[in-house]
């Protein structure tokens, strides 16, 4: 083809000022705009329609004649070739230029049919290659499009013979800048896609999608553009397929324009082939570009669509046949578009990757945020097969991550999908997977983006695949992939969708597909996860307002709890019996069974009764590493020792553990417990109130100071291992949240730094919550008093005891350092349990809470004298009734006192047996006398409550001038008018004997 006029760049220039004058800018458009040559029009209405030889467009335009020629013109036809191939020719009717501004109703028709000499074939190459480039290229396309000859005018045969051989010749990439979509992709399609609409409503055999897509206003058409008469149809396959995989026809074409954008709206109709043979096609196309990073599926990458039977027929004669397998359109196609159209075909490449880590990342920004909230959730375990059904409801969340997305209308009435694992780390296809969980949502999905905030109901279906070996090696890989820093990664898939209005009439186009989610894709989006749901949880997220411990065995303890649960989110869960082994750095630690749980949504109660199994003999291994664990869980540090769980199994409620419907397929699998929720637990990484609160379980001052003891029987007595034994019978109000049963336990406690200063025994230990009777038999063993502190080299453990008993009597809360360990217990001390023998936990900030004062009125509420008190009243309170006694004097300051007494004022019985005792008594800051019992002290009320003893004591007066000043004053001040007592009394260098002890 020769050019005769050649580019059309090389015209003659244009005026413009009339019609710039008439219009404002943003009305104007100019086919080539930064060449001022072109002329500049506005346009006043516009109808696109469809005549059986082809499109055609009525408008209302104007533009500028910048000559004073008047040329009347009926109309104007010429051609429209592509890659020098003429595709059709143009009619444009009612033209008449008129001196300056022209504003012609003009009609321009595309004629696909009349004044074409190229073949079918050659035109139906052209438009292939055409799309082909736009496909590739986009704007950058480098396909010629020119307007060529000849040029008809009724009446003006002469200028179709001059214009024979024009050739007006543009490159498709100028035209396609000139109709401005360079703004559009500038906009970038995430742009495109927020400003567009979506509904998808999926019916038994096809899907209804009505779509407005939202453009920036490329061109200033009029606010509204009918297009009647315009219908098309194609039929979409894989290249690689043996046949159809859908077919999809376009109706209720519209086009409106505002001030910023133009949106065209189409209803879509998907008809899919709905046979297992299209399934596989898609399939094979599909499934190797969403094996996510790695590559997961074999085969072919390089896949392609193929889009035939293109066909553009007129709306009003459609008629979709239903069809179980695939529905069929009739309709009356524009003769035109069987001439053009008929047996073109497309070939459409697709990427190698679809990147759906990428997608997931951006729908959730990474695990940091969600594209709908969930509003409500009821989670219960199935009783007729092992899985979970859910009751819930979702919302959108607004200007979320769906807002990037079009606005949606989803309406699907059932959806149903599968999630399998790989079988192993070279797993390369579908069959090499496992089935995990088959997940159906029954009563489908409405979604509605348009609408943030309103709920929508979602209630889902999880059916957990039978366990098996094979099952449990893969969901450990997943798990370790998940959830252990470092792990190898896998995959997780997605497959067997099926959509439909029912479970009865599924749709099965889509069930072959599977999209392979790599972990590495999704590893930083669980963490993530989970770290929001760790922000989301409220301080004492979990209170624990009481326990009971009921020790049956050395191996076997009772636990029961109740617990306030602030649960930020509303869910609630109805699960059965939970039978889980805990391991702490990979050694069983204690086999758990809970009974059922009910966990309500919002902050309500929770009750637990459980079981634990602990090993008969702990492991060397087993007690460094929960000794560990317990450490930095009660030091408020960074957890490093590891944690799993093992064994899980879940029975669904009433039901036994031979049920067809228990969830084990996590019996064999060990779920490693992340370190930032075990750092949660010890509140390392908060300055708030751990998430666990165990404080409603400790004393306080109030409950110590409400304890009201009231003794009944109580004995004390130092053995020849300078043991002592306390065995006190009570009734008292338990100052903590704690019952417990326990036949015997012991444990060591460190004071001031002295490691293991007092072995603490306790057997038959009975405490109830609330005021009821206690018993218990208490041997504490101490270490030697001259013990020097690890801590302090300066201090023993008489220092330490010292420093505890004047925080008591000064009512101080205590400040010597406490630490507890070597715990053991059991039904008795012939069976103990050792698990925590290596257990070394600093209980200060435990102890420092306690109240001297508070201990030292629950101490003295048991006895019958209250302080302060003069002698008098301490002897008529006690009831001191001597019957005997006898003073001789001895060597130096000192006495020797033989007396026999009994106490009647005692309301308990009480048995004292001591060994050799001496302590010193001072007045003020002076020494006033040592007192020693060489005999010790033996007192019993045999049976009743008037406990008789037998008193042999040495007492050793001080006579310095410091003593005889300070009593001088203390019996001043008991004679003086009134009386008065400053002086303060001491008691000291307290030592006690076991009874036949050497020391």
């Amino acid at each position: 083809m020769t050019d005769i006029v050649g580019n059309v760049s090389e015209a003659g220039g244009l005026s413009d000022s009339v019609i710039r004058t008439a219009f404002s800018a943003n009305q104007l458009w100019s086919l080539v705009p930064q060449d001022p040559k072109f002329p500049i029009v506005a346009f006043d209405h516009m109808t696109i329609g469809m005549e059986d030889n082809g499109p055609y467009i009525n408008m209302g335009l104007a533009f500028e004649n910048p000559t004073i020629m008047s040329v009347p013109i009926d109309s104007v036809s010429l051609g429209i070739a592509i890659s020098d191939v003429v595709i059709s020719s143009v009619a444009v009717k009612n033209i008449t230029l008129e001196p300056s501004l022209n504003r012609p109703n003009i009609t321009g028709t595309l004629d696909f049919l009349s004044s074409i000499t190229a073949s079918p074939e050659l035109v139906q190459q052209a438009i292939q290659s055409t799309v082909a480039a736009i496909l590739a290229n986009g704007t950058d396309a480098l396909t010629e499009v020119a307007i060529v000859g000849p040029i008809e005018i009724p009446g003006a045969d002469w200028l179709a013979t001059m214009t024979e051989r024009l050739a007006l010749r543009l490159q498709l990439s100028d035209v396609l800048n000139a109709l401005n979509l360079t703004r559009i992709t500038d906009s970038g399609i995430s742009g495109l896609l927020k400003n567009s609409s979506l509904e998808i409503d999926v019916q038994s055999d096809r899907i209804v999608a009505p779509i407005v897509v939202t453009v920036p206003r490329v061109i200033p058409l009029p606010s509204l553009v009918p297009v009647p008469g315009l219908g098309a149809s194609v039929s979409i396959g894989a290249a690689v397929g043996t046949g159809t995989l859908l077919g999809a026809l376009v109706s209720d074409m519209y086009i409106k324009t505002d001030s910023d954008a133009i949106h065209v709206g189409v209803t879509a109709t998907i008809l899919p082939n709905n046979t297992q043979a299209a399934a596989d096609d898609l399939a094979a196309l599909l499934n190797p570009i969403l094996g996510g990073q790695g590559s997961f599926w074999s085969g072919n990458s390089n896949s392609s669509l193929f889009v035939d039977k293109i066909a553009v027929f007129d709306p009003t004669t459609l008629k979709v046949n239903s069809s179980k397998s695939m529905p069929t359109a009739s309709f009356t196609e524009y003769s035109w578009s069987t001439d053009a159209l008929d047996g073109l075909s497309l070939s459409i490449g697709l990427p190698a990757s679809l990147g759906v880590g990428e997608l997931l990342d951006a729908l959730t920004n990474n695990g940091t945020s969600f594209p709908v909230s969930l509003d409500s959730a009821a989670l219960s375990q199935k009783s007729d097969n092992p899985g979970f059904a859910v009751d819930g409801a979702i919302a959108v969340v607004p200007d979320g991550t769906l807002a990037s997305l079009p606005r949606l209308r989803v309406t699907v009435g059932y959806i149903a999908l599968d999630i399998s694992l790989p079988k192993s780390s070279t797993a390369r296809s579908v069959a090499d997977t496992l089935l995990f969980a088959n997940i159906t949502l029954p009563s489908g999905l409405a979604l509605n983006t348009t609408n943030p905030n309103v709920s929508v109901a979602l209630d889902v279906d999880l059916a957990l695949a039978p366990a098996s070996s094979a099952l449990s090696s893969s969901l450990q890989t997943l798990l370790d992939a998940l959830l252990v820093p470092g792990a190898a990664p896998t995959y997780l898939g997605l497959g067997s969708i099926l959509l439909g209005p029912s479970s009865s009439n599924p749709i099965v186009t889509f069930s072959s597909i599977f999209i392979g989610l790599n972990t590495t894709d999704i590893t930083s989006i669980v963490t993530n996860l989970l770290d929001t749901l760790e922000d989301e949880i409220p301080a004492s997220f979990i209170e624990v307002d009481a326990v009971g411990i009921d020790v049956q065995s050395a191996t076997a303890v009772n636990l029961d709890a109740t617990a306030l649960v602030r649960n930020p989110w509303n869910i609630s869960a109805t699960l059965g019996t939970i039978d889980l082994d805990m391991l702490v750095d990979s050694s069983k630690f204690v086999d758990v069974t809970v009974d059922g749980i009910e966990l309500a949504a919002g902050t309500a109660p929770l009750s637990l009764v459980a079981n634990a199994t602990l090993p008969a003999t702990a492991t060397t291994a087993l007690q460094t590493a929960v000794a560990s664990l317990l450490s930095e869980l009660f030091a408020g540090s960074n957890v490093t020792t590891s944690v799993s769980i093992a064994g899980l199994t879940l029975i669904p409620p009433g039901l036994s553990a031979s049920s067809a419907a228990v969830i084990d397929q996590f019996s064999n699998v060990s779920i490693t417990i992340p370190s930032s929720l075990l750092n949660s637990l010890s509140n390392s990484e908060a300055t708030s109130a751990p998430d666990v609160d165990l404080s409603p379980l400790l004393p306080t001052e109030a409950s110590i100071s409400a304890m009201n003891l009231s003794l009944s029987s109580a004995s004390i007595a130092i053995d020849s291992s300078n043991t002592i034994r306390i065995a006190p019978a009570m009734t008292m109000t338990n100052p903590t949240n704690i019952s417990a049963s326990v036949g015997y336990a012991s444990v060591a406690v460190s004071l001031g730094g002295v490691a293991d200063a007092v072995a603490v025994q306790v057997s038959g230990l009975s405490l109830t919550r609330g005021r009821a009777g206690f018993e218990a038999s208490l041997a504490l063993k101490l270490a030697d008093g001259t013990t020097v502190s690890a801590t302090n080299g300066t201090s023993t453990l008489a220092d330490a005891l010292a420093d505890a008993v004047a925080d008591i009597v000064a009512g101080r809360s205590l400040s010597v350092p406490v630490a507890i360990g070597s715990i053991l217990f059991g039904a008795s001390n012939a069976s103990v349990c050792d698990v925590f023998q290596s257990v070394q936990l600093n209980a200060t900030s435990i102890t420092s809470r306690v109240s001297g004062s508070a201990l030292g009125d629950a101490a003295a509420g048991l006895l019958p004298v209250h302080f302060p008190a003069t002698l008098s009243e301490i002897s008529n309170a006690l009831g001191l009734n001597v019957a005997a006694a006898s003073v001789t004097a001895a060597a130096g300051a000192a006495i020797d006192l033989d007396a026999t007494a009994a106490i009647t004022g005692l309301p308990y019985s009480l048995d004292v047996s001591l060994g050799a005792t001496t302590a010193a008594v001072g007045v003020g800051s002076a020494p006033l006398l040592g007192a020693s019992l060489p005999g010790g002290l033996a007192m019993s009320a045999g049976g009743g409550s008037r406990p008789n003893f037998t008193l042999a004591a040495s007492v050793a007066f001080s006579n310095s001038a410091a003593t005889q000043q300070a009593v001088a004053d203390l019996v001043a001040g008991l004679f003086a008018t009134p009386p008065s007592l400053d002086a303060s009394v001491s008691l000291s260098g307290i030592s006690l004997a076991g009874v036949g002890a050497s020391s």
